[in-house]
């Protein structure tokens, strides 16, 4: 249902800067050239294609570089900055798995659409109090394995109990799809998981929102480790770690080094993002992933930082990881070699 424009009782004049420094969940439109959306024309795309997101009303306020609306009771600032990006998010040595290049997207861009989505606790759901690091539950992929296809994901009911804080996560993800296609942009960026996605691949985690799944692409960045050079499948470990998690779920999700091909590393952190964020049971301490056959995959041991200082992290350890079970450290006589990145890909 989409109402058009109306005053937002008691709020008066948009105080935008303010919104935007107590934004939860962002995402940034690239633009070859500075755009804001009309209200009357975004109103009318939310209304006529995307209306299962639920009640839209603008806001009031601002002036031709700022405006708000609320999408199902989530306050969102959009914010047109006539600027590119002033941090490169490629310049890090160290750089996510990708399946495209964005390069020359970002190279090619001149200004920023911010959309800050603003964690709200609805009095409405009392669900909304729930602890952050208890995702809700929702259909398991099956095994550690499982790689949902980002692009056809099971429909599912959405989930009536979000968080404050993936409720803004939602209403920002899908919101930024579509201006992405309104404004012909290029690439969308994720400040909280550094995700680059194409316009095309920001509907898509859109569309994964309507369908009631968790946008993973947008949401979380795969980094693989272990030593570079091996033909893939030899049989050399690899681990790996989730950047963007944290935000929702309070921890990032790491992978102590196991005798898998890079690929398997990174589908193996990928199910368990899917478990995380969608599983039917909690993600948490001593939870025990199996395969098909009941064979143990691994288990999650809950700690305050492993692979990276400061960073809460579950990790995931089996029997035939390099790394002791118990105690989180590497065997005896194993290579520190599997704790670097391999490049990104």
């Amino acid at each position: 249902m989409i109402i058009r424009r109306k005053q937002k009782p008691g709020r008066g004049r948009l105080d935008a800067e303010a919104d935007l420094q107590q934004g939860r969940f962002s995402a940034t439109v690239l633009l070859g050239e500075g755009w804001l959306p009309d209200p009357e024309t975004l109103l009318e795309v939310l209304e006529t294609r995307f209306g299962e997101l639920g009640t839209a009303v603008v806001v009031e306020g601002g002036d031709d570089t700022v405006m708000a609306l609320e999408l199902d009771g989530t306050l969102i600032a959009l914010e047109r900055l006539e600027t590119p990006l002033t941090d490169d998010p490629l310049a890090a040595a160290v750089q996510p798995a990708r399946n495209w290049d964005p390069a020359p997207a970002l190279a090619a861009h001149k200004a920023q659409l911010r959309v800050v989505a603003h964690a709200q606790a609805n009095p409405e759901t009392p669900e909304a109090k729930a602890d952050p690091g208890t995702p809700e539950a929702k259909a398991d992929p099956g095994t550690p394995e499982a790689k949902a296809d980002p692009k056809t994901p099971e429909a599912k009911e959405p989930s009536p109990a979000q968080t404050p804080t993936r409720r803004a996560a939602l209403a920002a993800t899908a919101l930024a799809g579509i201006l992405a296609r309104m404004a012909k942009a290029e690439v969308v960026y994720y400040p909280a998981s550094g995700a680059l996605l194409s316009s095309e691949d920001a509907l898509r985690a859109t569309q994964a929102v309507l369908r009631g799944v968790s946008p993973i692409e947008a949401w979380a960045t795969i980094y693989v480790l272990g030593p570079g050079g091996q033909p893939d499948g030899s049989g050399v470990p690899h681990g790996g770690y989730t950047d963007g998690l944290e935000a929702l779920l309070g921890r990032e999700i790491e992978l102590a080094p196991t005798p898998l091909s890079h690929i398997q590393a990174h589908d193996r952190l990928y199910g368990a993002i899917w478990k995380a964020l969608d599983g039917e049971e909690a993600f948490e301490e001593g939870r025990e992933l199996r395969a098909g056959d009941d064979t143990l995959v691994a288990r999650i041991r809950a700690v305050e930082a492993w692979l990276r200082p400061g960073v809460p992290a579950l990790v995931l350890v089996g029997p035939e990881a390099v790394v002791d079970m118990h105690h989180l450290e590497l065997k005896p006589g194993v290579d520190p070699a599997v704790l670097r990145h391999t490049p990104a890909g």
